[in-house]
C-alpha cells in the first residue's frame, strides 16, 4: 500500500486513526488489539518504505513521526529501531513525544523506561514531569512524589511536579497534605533562578501558579503569603517569565477576602505596569480625533 515517500503519510493516518482511537471516546478507551495491529502493520510498512531514503530531510522528518506512533502501537522496539534512523540531537525530542504516546496508552511503566534514554537535561525533566502528572491522574501520589524526586534540583519542573500531586491530594480530600505540599513548591519555586531566555515557565510563575491552587483551595492567608513572594521576584524577571505568570491570575475576585484582593490587584499591576498607561494613552488618542472631527 505505501509505495511512495508521499502514499507514506496515508499509512501515518490510518496508524494514527488506529492507535489514538481513545481520543475521539470517552477516557477509559484505549485502543483494541485489532486497532494496534492493523496500525503496527500500516507503519511497518512506511518504515521499510522510508527506510532506502533515510538520509533525506523528507523522510526523517516522517521516520521521527513514525516512532511515537509504534511506540503508542505497543512496538517500543521498533520505536527505538527507527530512532537509530536520525541523527543523535534529534533523538531526545522525539523519546519525549514516545513518552507522551505511552502515557496515553496507560503505559506509565514503560513511559519510566523510555526517559531513563533521554540524555539532555531540560528534555528529561520535561519527560518526568509528563510521568508525574499521569501518575497523579492516576491516583498513584505515592509514585509520582517518587518520579518528582527524580527531577534534578533547581529546576522549574521539581517545583511544577509538587503542584501536580497537590492538586491531585486535593481533589481526594486531603487538604492538609496538599497545603503542606504547596508550601513546599513555593519553597523550591523561591529559590529558583528566574528565567533570562523569555521562557513563560519560571520561578515567577510557578509561585502565581501555587497562589492560583490556594486560592482554589480556601488558602487565602497562604495565597496572599506566596503572592508577595512572587512580588518580590518581578524585577529580576524577564518579559516572557512575567506573561508565564500572568495566566495563572483569577479574573473573578469576587468572593475573595478583601486583602487577597488587593494583593492580586497589585501583582498584576507590579507585572504589567504598563497597560493603565496604555489604557490611558489610547483614550486620549481617541479623545483627541474625536475633537479634530468635531
Amino acid at each position: 500500500m505505501c509505495r511512495r515517500p508521499r502514499v507514506v503519510l496515508i499509512c501515518l493516518l490510518v496508524a494514527t486513526m488506529n492507535v489514538s482511537a481513545q481520543d475521539s471516546a470517552p477516557p477509559s478507551r484505549s485502543a483494541s488489539p485489532k486497532e494496534k495491529s492493523q496500525a503496527l502493520v500500516a507503519l511497518t510498512e512506511a518504515r521499510g518504505v522510508l527506510f532506502p531514503q533515510r538520509r533525506k530531510d523528507e523522510a526523517r522528518r516522517l521516520l521521527a513521526r513514525i516512532a511515537p506512533l509504534l511506540a503508542a502501537a505497543g512496538d517500543m522496539a521498533g520505536a527505538q529501531d527507527v530512532l537509530t534512523l536520525l541523527p543523535a540531537n534529534e533523538r531526545d525530542a522525539i523519546q519525549l513525544e514516545i513518552v507522551a504516546a505511552q502515557l496515553r496508552s496507560g503505559e506509565i511503566a514503560a513511559a519510566l523506561e523510555t526517559e531513563t534514554a533521554i540524555s539532555t537535561d531540560n528534555t528529561q525533566a520535561a519527560a518526568l514531569l509528563l510521568i508525574v502528572q499521569a501518575q497523579a491522574n492516576s491516583k498513584d501520589v505515592d509514585g509520582a512524589m517518587q518520579t518528582a524526586g527524580l527531577i534534578a534540583a533547581g529546576r522549574v519542573e521539581s517545583a511544577q511536579a509538587f503542584v501536580e500531586v497537590a492538586k491531585e491530594q486535593n481533589h481526594a480530600g486531603k487538604r492538609g497534605d496538599a497545603s503542606q505540599l504547596l508550601r513546599r513548591a513555593a519553597a523550591t519555586a523561591a529559590s529558583l533562578m528566574d528565567s533570562n531566555d523569555g521562557a513563560p515557565e519560571c520561578g515567577l510563575s510557578v509561585l502565581a501558579q501555587i497562589a492560583n491552587e490556594q486560592v482554589s483551595m480556601g488558602e487565602s492567608t497562604e495565597a496572599v503569603k506566596t503572592l508577595r513572594l512572587a512580588a518580590g521576584r518581578v524585577p529580576e524577571a524577564d518579559p516572557g517569565c512575567r506573561v508565564g505568570a500572568t495566566r495563572y491570575l483569577q479574573n473573578d475576585d469576587e468572593g475573595q477576602p478583601e486583602a487577597l484582593q488587593n494583593e492580586i490587584a497589585q501583582f498584576r499591576e507590579r507585572l504589567v505596569p504598563s497597560i493603565g498607561f496604555e489604557a490611558n494613552e489610547e483614550q486620549n488618542e481617541e479623545d483627541s480625533s474625536s475633537a479634530e472631527g468635531t
